[in-house]
């Protein structure tokens, strides 16, 4: 069992920015420099209102994570032993953000159809976003590893996880993940946004090899130019990762500014059409196949909820493109002389110049849906690289 003992870094610094520690808003000052938040009716009811802030509840406990795992191994070959292990994890006390200034509820998760800030819990001010420790997560993996190592001669290692991992929150800023939002879709109720990890992989598969190519001729110059190359290459073949469809608005009418609401799921559709071709609706054709960067989901498969309410789809359901890399590299270390070595070495990445692209468009009924518009690693496609290193 291990416990996060230092701080978060946004509660260490989102915190020393409010009162007492730090002051940031002077207009907040009455007669004589005395404080009169929060009754100022001129602030309250001024042009710039209402105030939105940020905020930390005092009852936090620090985050515990649980680890552990069973691991067997076995030699199959001379110098290549087999690994399967088990490996498991339980997190809590997680960070998550909500909005907490939400309009008071018809019923729990239920809304105003139309959002006014006088319908606010405290409606003297605008949206608060509170940062709660209470997330939960867990983590499981099969993973078998099978490495070979000599002092000469072929050497790999070749490591396949199967796993997941699921929570309740993922990253606490929109620049850790690469499409979730600041914000969870329900404060009040945790269990809504309990799902598929952002960064979850389902297949994880890593082949590294290094030979050194056992070519020797007679003729010694030629010997020099073409023998004792050394073969190195590692290929990298992951499963996508959860894409979030989002709605785009806050049509949940709860006031979260961060607009986390997602749609509703039509019947008889998979929470994750990423396979076969579209239902078709609005601008695009009924037939259009699925999987493509053109259209790598069916934004038919989801519907608006109604205002007031948030929909049925579950978080992090579609999954996202894969990764696919090789990259292999050829050396020769020549020796001009018993003191100087010189390394001559061949690096190419992108290999097999396989386009690995980016998450969809994540906004289901903006034109941008299922649209990939960017690639991943190496963008220019195959690349070469020559280096020459002199050691002496």
């Amino acid at each position: 069992m291990f416990h996060d003992h230092i701080l978060p870094y946004s509660f260490a610094t989102g915190l020393s920015g409010y009162p007492p520690f730090f002051q940031t808003l002077s207009d907040l000052q009455g007669p004589g420099n005395q404080p009169i938040f929060p009754r100022d009716t001129n602030l309250l009811n001024g042009p710039s209102p209402p105030l939105q802030f940020g905020g930390w509840l005092a009852n936090n406990k620090e985050p515990s994570k649980i680890q552990y795992n069973l691991t067997l191994q076995q030699q199959v070959m001379k110098n290549t032993v087999l690994e399967a292990a088990y490996i498991g994890s339980e997190n809590h006390h997680l960070q998550r953000n909500g909005e907490w200034n939400t309009p008071v509820p018809i019923s729990p998760g239920v809304f105003p159809a139309v959002f006014s800030q006088a319908n606010r819990i405290n409606p003297a001010f605008g949206s608060l976003t509170v940062a709660r420790w209470d997330a939960n997560a867990v983590y499981e993996a099969l993973q078998i590893s099978l490495r070979r190592r000599s002092s000469s001669g072929l050497q790999y290692q070749a490591f396949y996880t199967y796993s997941k991992s699921i929570d309740q929150k993922s990253t606490l800023a929109g620049g850790e993940s690469r499409q979730e939002p600041n914000t969870v879709l329900d404060f009040q109720n945790r269990n809504t946004d309990r799902g598929l990890s952002a960064f979850d992989a389902r297949h994880n598969f890593v082949l590294s090899t290094t030979y050194p190519i056992p070519f020797r001729f007679r003729q010694r110059a030629v010997n020099w130019m073409l023998g004792a190359w050394t073969i190195n290459g590692i290929g990298t073949f992951r499963s996508g990762e959860p894409v979030d469809a989002r709605v785009g608005s806050n049509v949940s009418a709860n006031g979260d500014r961060w607009f986390p609401d997602r749609p509703n799921l039509k019947p008889g559709f998979s929470n994750n059409p990423t396979q076969g071709v579209s239902a078709g609706c609005g601008n695009i054709p009924k037939g259009t196949p699925l999987g493509t960067p053109t259209l790598w989901y069916d934004p038919c498969a989801f519907s608006r909820p109604a205002p007031g309410t948030y929909g049925n789809l579950g978080r992090n359901t579609i999954t996202g493109p894969g990764l696919q890399e090789v990259d292999a590299s050829l050396e020769k270390v020549f020796k001009p002389s018993e003191r100087v070595n010189v390394q001559f070495r061949t690096e190419v990445f992108n290999l097999l110049d396989h386009a690995n692209f980016y998450i969809p468009g994540f906004n289901v009924f903006a034109g941008s849906a299922g649209v990939i518009t960017r690639l991943v690693s190496y963008p220019g496609g195959r690349e070469l690289q020559f280096g020459l290193k002199v050691l002496f």
